[in-house]
């Protein structure tokens, strides 16, 4: 009986003793999950943080650069848009120059003619004073002035209306067939009918002129203009 006691003291000891370091261990155990538990969170929170904040930058990195290179081509398109506007300004305004160059060059070719046509007429060489006024007309429709080439119309009428036959051989020498590039050039600008009149007057004179026989009259010849004038009521140019 006392030996079943005593191993039942024995076995009750062994289980207590067990069981109080079961105790200790679990709550040593608890313990230290309760610490490392917290620490292993936070160490994985703070690696998952890192990767997304490497995860974000590389985002932003990539966007920016997208949004650089879609800046840089739409600049480009733009700049190219600007050069092609400006190339085209600068044609415009060289083909403008060009042109406003060639009118001025035309207007100073025709007032020279001009001068020189009023001067033969005044002086009574009517044959350089007729091919001189065929001349500066062209020019003057050339530089599209039809106020000059009116006048200039008038001292061609001044000569013509005292030429004769051997003048007008005189003016075709010169001319080469320029009377007939003058009635035509202002043919072009006789959409209105404008100049109908005025043509058809400088023909009618012009034949009159070559039908005209006055072989004692030479060239050299000086009738002042008031006397041509007087001759078919014109104030001359």
């Amino acid at each position: 009986m006392s030996e079943t006691l005593q191993i039942l003291e024995k076995v009750n000891a062994f289980y207590s003793a067990s069981f109080t370091q079961l105790i200790t261990y679990t709550g040593a155990l608890l313990a230290l999950v309760g610490v490392l538990l917290p620490l292993f969170i936070a160490l994985q929170q703070a690696r998952q943080a890192k990767r997304d904040q490497e995860q974000l930058t590389r985002e932003i990195r990539e966007q920016l650069a997208e949004a650089s290179l879609a800046l840089k081509a739409s600049i480009g398109v733009e700049v190219e848009k600007t050069d092609k506007r400006v190339a085209e300004l600068v044609a415009t305004a060289k083909a403008e120059m060009a042109t406003e160059l060639k009118r001025v060059e035309a207007f100073g070719s025709g007032s020279i003619f001009h001068v020189q046509a009023r001067g033969y007429r005044d002086a009574g060489v009517i044959g350089h004073a007729f091919s001189n006024t065929c001349t500066s007309a062209k020019w003057y429709v050339r530089a599209k002035d039809e106020n000059n080439l009116i006048a200039v119309m008038r001292v061609m009428k001044d000569a013509l209306a005292v030429a004769d036959a051997t003048d007008l051989e005189v003016a075709e020498r010169e001319l080469a067939g320029e009377y007939e590039r003058f009635l035509e050039a202002v043919k072009q600008l006789n959409g209105t009918g404008r100049y109908t009149g005025e043509l058809r007057e400088i023909r009618q004179l012009y034949d009159a002129a070559k039908a005209r026989q006055k072989p004692s009259r030479k060239a050299t010849d000086v009738e002042p203009r008031s006397v041509i004038a007087a001759k078919h009521g014109s104030p001359g140019g």
